[in-house]
Formats: C-alpha cells, structure tokens, sequence
C-alpha cells in the first residue's frame, strides 16, 4: 500500500474482521465477543495513528478511483469505530453472538465504504450492506423480541426496499445522463448536461416545432432530432436526482420518511437498535455529504426550479418539528432516542443545504468582492457548515450510545418507571446518563450545545430564506425533546414506590460512564472539539487530490501563515 492506501487500513481492518468472528465464535465458543473488540481496537489505533497524517490534508483516490481518503473520511471512521466497540460490548457472546458480532461489524463496513466512497457503485454497496446487516439482525432477535418485533421488523425492512429501488432507480438515470459513476467526474458531467440543455441549437429545434409557420418534413425531423438529443440527458438526470435524494432520505430517517423507525426500536434487540438508528444514519449522512454536498453543488442543481435545495429544506424543517414534538409524548429510553434521531437527520439535512449553497455561492456572484474573494469565502463558509453537520453527528452518536447503553443496563420492560429513583440508588450512573441526556438535547455543557451553535449560525449567515426559517423552527421545536429530556432528569433524583436493588450488567454501566465522560469532554474542551470538526471539513466541497483542492488548501494555509 501506497501512503494514501494506508488510510483503508480501519475499512480493511473492521472488513476482515467481519468475516473472521463468526469463524471464531465456531471455533472458539465464548470468544467472538473478545475477537471483535480485538479487531476494532486493532482498527482504532490504526485510524488515531492518522490523525496527525498531513497527506490527507489534501487527500486523494485509491482502488482505481473507486475509493477516497481524506480527513472527512478519518473524521466518519473514527465515529463509527466508537459505535461499533460499543454496539459489540454490548452483544453478549451467548448462543448467535458470533452471527450478531459479525453482522454489526459489516454494518460498520457498509458504514465506512460510504465514508471513503469515490464511486456510486461504492456508496450503493455501503448503504445497502449497513441495512441487510441491520434486517438480518432484527430477524435474529425476533424470537426474544416477540412477534410484533416481527412485524416491526419486517415493515420496516419493506419500507428500505422500497427506499433501496428508488435510490438504484435514481442513480441509474444519473448515470444515463452523465455516463460515469465515478464521483470526480460527475460534477463537471452534470454541468455538461445543462450546457448541452441550453445550447442554441437545441433551442432554436424547440422554438421552430412550436412555430405556427408551416414546415418541411425534414426540417421537423431534425428540430426533433436536435431537440431530443439536447434535452434527453437533462430528462433523465432531473428525475434521478429527485428519486436519489427521496432514497438517501429514508436512510436518513427524515420525516416523513423514517418508516417505522420508533416502533422497531422499541422491541428491538440492543444491537439491531443501536445498528438501525446510529450505523445506518451515520452511512446515509456519509452518502449524502459525498454525493449532494460535495459533488451536486453547482447552481443548477441546488437552487430551484431543478435543485435539490428546496426539497431538502423542507423536508428537513418537518423532520426536526416533528422530531422534537413528537419525543414528549415518548414513554421509553429508546422511543425518546428514536424520535430524537427524527429531529437530529432534519437539523444535519438543514446544515448540509447551508453547505452546498455556500459550494454554489463561490464565484457565482461578486457581490463587491473581488472574484477570488468571494471564492474564498464560499468555500470557509462551506467548510465550516460540513464541520458543524459533522460535530452535530459524533456527539449525537455518543449521546445515542450512552442512553442505549443506560436502556440496557435498567431497563426492566416498564418504561421510565424504571429510572425513577436511580439517583438514589446509583448516583454514579445517575449522573452519566444525565450528561447524555443533555447532550441529547443539545444542552451545556456538553458538545451538542456548541455543535447547535456553530450550525445555528452557518445557518444565518446564509442568504436562502429556506435554511433560515428551516432551522429556527426546528431549534424552537427542540424545547419539546429539551423538555422530554427534562422528564427523564427529574425521573432520576424523585423518590421511588419502596426501595429497589441496584441492577444493571457491568459492561453497560461502564459503556454509560465512558461516554458521558467522551460527551462532557466535547463541551469543556470546546475550542478543540471545534478545531478538529474544521479540519475534517476542510475542502468537503472539493475532489480528494484534485488540482482544486490542492489550490485551495495552499491559500488556505498562507492565510493561516
């Protein structure tokens, strides 16, 4: 491996290791828990190890093209390597655990493919090995779930099918009209298209087959001929565009597409719920950040009446409103958290937006500036838009793994009657699920509170209207999950019917302290938490190792000089 291939190592490591743990857990029964953790431990040090690797600054393609790696990448691998020590301490080793490791760790696979994807063939491959491992995992826990688990499962396996079809449909057409599936060329094929749509040519056919004067038989021909092939590949690229976004929402768990999500996770076993509600959005929001943010940034196809932008928008409003009224009414740990996963995809989706309308801003317009100002300024702003989409997620993500963790631990089939009291009887694990808590509300003094911020004001420091009113929205329809947090707090410190043992597995209760402390840290160590979400951002609008980026990243550092 090149210097640049070194940077697979965690995809290759974590890859290997999914298909090496249901060999040991036949091999050695009892161990396919240790193997795992071996093997994502063996993957974090590799991913910590290159976190200062000044080459991925720029970063670059491997695998002919067809993967990428840079620092957005690293930032994506280490959130998902977290996830999965996590999700697999949490797995007892008991009859099944070697299946039910293996299928986490190819959920984390499918979940890092998206993360360093350089090609739609790639990204397709991730998103759909994230969600067979997490159907094959509700299949596996039916039995100790019950029926209605069953059918829940099962819907909701219909409804990504469903979302599975429209994605394949919509990237099909994408690649009918540009003709490439490789993500570094398909920028400038899309533009191509448009050029081609609107050429005078194409327009003077269209406006001689409307003319009202009579024509010759092989005049109308070749209008037709002209025509057709001018506007055919914009016919095919305007819908696919449409039926991939509607795909990669559903992923997401946007409103109204998160098909049946609270109701899965509700009955859910622990991994397929922390599988179905972490892993597979941390894909989607991979997939749409390499696909929609990066590469689909040009005018044309951000702003209406062909862009994808309002669409997003909207969608992404109704998710975080939804998200957030809806989570009062939750009676349960992983309702509550399943809802809250609502209202986080239409907060991100909103950032995203802020992003590509930044990309497309840069030297749309002068405004004043000179070109290469604006230039510049469009890309920071860009930049700084993706940072806070990704610090919004890891510290969602921690937050998401500690209540999971919380649910396990004391959970007792009886909703939020089970925490009553646990102040009481353990002050320690009391605390740390309040940290969480608060991080799920994007409260102080954890990480949450700033990543909402740094989003907040990407969003108004755009000019669309959209994002603006999108966001506000759905920060003020947080004080509903704020206050279903603030239910659960209180819950923790009231004074229970009679007095109860502590219970609680070991490994759930110590998964629960580590990231209340990993989530406090983001908070009290706010400045880095920021730093390192900037520099994983850094040229997300731009090809890994393009000529641009290169350009971009040597401005970048002389006005940091």
């Amino acid at each position: 491996m090149n210097g640049l291939g070194l940077a697979l190592a965690p995809l290759v490591i974590v890859g290997l290791w999914a298909l090496l743990v249901p060999l040991a857990g036949v091999a050695a029964r009892g161990w396919s828990r240790v193997v795992a953790l071996c093997g994502v431990g063996l993957a974090l040090a590799a991913a910590a190890s290159l976190v200062g690797e000044p080459g991925l600054a720029l970063g670059g393609s491997v695998v002919g093209e067809a993967l990428v790696v840079d620092r957005l990448g690293l930032g994506f691998d280490l959130v998902v390597l977290v996830a999965l020590a996590v999700l697999i301490a949490g797995e007892p080793p008991g009859p099944g655990g070697a299946a039910r490791h293996g299928l986490v760790l190819l959920a984390g696979t499918g979940a890092l493919l998206c993360a360093h994807a350089g090609d739609l063939s790639v990204l397709v491959t991730g998103l759909e090995l994230a969600c067979l491992a997490a159907g094959a995992l509700l299949w596996l826990g039916r039995e100790a779930s019950g029926e209605a688990a069953g059918r829940a499962g099962f819907t909701w396996l219909m409804g990504q099918g469903l979302a599975a079809g429209l994605l394949w449909l919509g990237l099909g057409l994408i690649y009918g009209a540009t003709g490439t599936t490789r993500l570094a060329e398909l920028g400038g094929r899309i533009g191509a298209v448009f050029l081609r749509w609107g050429a005078s040519t194409v327009q003077a056919a269209v406006d001689l087959l409307h003319s009202s004067e009579p024509l010759g038989a092989s005049l109308i021909s070749y209008s037709r001929d002209a025509a057709v092939h001018g506007a055919a590949p914009a016919m095919l690229l305007l819908p696919g565009l449409g039926l991939a976004l509607v795909g990669l929402l559903a992923r997401l768990g946007a409103a109204p597409l998160q098909l049946l999500a609270p109701a899965v996770v509700q009955r859910g076993s622990a991994a397929a719920v922390g599988t179905t509600l972490v892993l597979v959005r941390v894909a989607a929001t991979a997939a749409m950040l390499r696909l929609f943010v990066a590469v689909l940034h040009a005018p044309r196809m951000v702003y209406a009446p062909y862009g994808w932008g309002t669409a997003a928008g909207l969608v992404g409003g109704l998710s975080a409103v939804v998200g957030g009224v809806a989570a009062v009414r939750a009676v349960d740990l992983r309702r509550l958290l399943a809802w809250a996963w609502v209202a986080q995809a239409g907060l991100m989706l909103v950032g995203m937006l802020a992003a590509a309308d930044f990309y497309a801003h840069a030297g749309a317009r002068s405004g004043g500036l000179r070109i290469s100002d604006h230039v510049d300024w469009g890309q920071a702003a860009g930049d700084a838009a993706v940072a806070a989409v990704l610090l919004c997620l890891a510290t969602h993500v921690l937050a998401s793994l500690g209540l999971l963790a919380a649910h396990a631990a004391f959970d007792r089939g009886r909703g939020l009657v089970d925490l009553v009291g646990l102040g009481r009887r353990a002050p320690g694990s009391a605390a740390a699920l309040a940290v969480c808590l608060l991080g799920l509300a994007g409260a102080p003094p954890t990480g949450a509170f700033i990543a909402r911020m740094a989003l907040l004001q990407a969003g108004l420091e755009d000019s669309n209207v959209l994002v603006r009113v999108a966001l506000v929205l759905g920060l003020i329809a947080g004080v509903g999950l704020a206050c279903a947090c603030l239910r659960v707090l209180t819950l923790l410190w009231a004074r229970p019917a009679g007095e109860e043992p502590v219970l609680g597995r070991g490994w759930a209760r110590a998964s629960l302290a580590v990231l209340a402390a990993m989530l406090l840290a983001t908070g009290l160590w706010g400045q880095v938490s920021v730093e390192a979400a900037r520099a994983a951002g850094a040229g997300a609008g731009l090809a890994p190792g393009s000529a641009a980026r290169r350009a971009w990243q040597g401005s970048d550092d002389a006005a940091s000089r």
